[in-house]
Formats: C-alpha cells, sequence, structure tokens
C-alpha cells in the first residue's frame, strides 16, 4: 500500500543469521519528524535496549505480540517495539505503523522473537537512511 520496505538484519557472534522485510511508519508519514510523538513516522536512527522477552499486544494492530525496545539517546518518542502488522498490504487504512519496526508476517515475527531469546542482543541499531 506504499510503504517502504526496510531491512532487519539478525547478527549472532559477528555473523549474518538472517534478513527480513519490515515496515515502520506509514507510507505518508515517512518525511515527518522522527523524533516528535504523534507523527507516526518512523522510529529515529540509532541504538535502541531490547527486552529479553515480548509482552502481549494491547492494541489489534499489533498482532498481539509485541517486544519492547527502548531509545539509548534523547527523543520525543516511546512505546516504540518490534511485531507483527496484520494490515500489512490490506486496504483498511491502517498499513504500516506508528513508528514501530513490523515484520510482514507472523512466522518471521516468531523467528525474531526466538532469535531474541536464544541471543539475548545487548541493542538494535536503526539507520533506516530514508
Amino acid at each position: 500500500m506504499g510503504n517502504p520496505i526496510y531491512e532487519l538484519q539478525l547478527y549472532g557472534n559477528g555473523q549474518l543469521i538472517a534478513t527480513y522485510q519490515t515496515v515502520t511508519g506509514r507510507a505518508n508519514t515517512q518525511n515527518r519528524n522522527r523524533h516528535q510523538a504523534g507523527t507516526e513516522a518512523p522510529l529515529p536512527d540509532g541504538q535502541y535496549h531490547v527486552a529479553s522477552t515480548e509482552v502481549p499486544g494491547t492494541h489489534a494492530e499489533v498482532g498481539g505480540r509485541f517486544l519492547p525496545i527502548e531509545p539509548l539517546f534523547s527523543t520525543g518518542r516511546s512505546a516504540l517495539g518490534i511485531h507483527y502488522d496484520p494490515s500489512f498490504q490490506k486496504a483498511n487504512g491502517e498499513d504500516g505503523t506508528q513508528g514501530c519496526i513490523a515484520l510482514t508476517n507472523k512466522r518471521d515475527l516468531e523467528q525474531v522473537l526466538q532469535y531474541v531469546y536464544t541471543y539475548q542482543p545487548q541493542y538494535l541499531e536503526v539507520d533506516l537512511q530514508v
């Protein structure tokens, strides 16, 4: 539905393990201020702490499972995470995210969550180059 597709690359012990397609923000919000809350822009570039476990999603558009990430830098954004986008490629006005990283299918989210449980990553580096 017009959202740019970004890559999420997972590394373990310095080796690339897997690459996944993701979306962040919405098609019409890609150029908005990425540090301002409420813009639905993609999340800002920088390092994020990754939670060690998921929490239940509190909104239908996070697909039921939500892995919180916390910026390790100053920003006006909060409540960011990694989840599945149940509206990916659907013409329902909800395609994309409000700023989180969303996998395009449930199977990929399961694999990313398994990676987090197995490798306990120290941080997530976001570099969208938008």
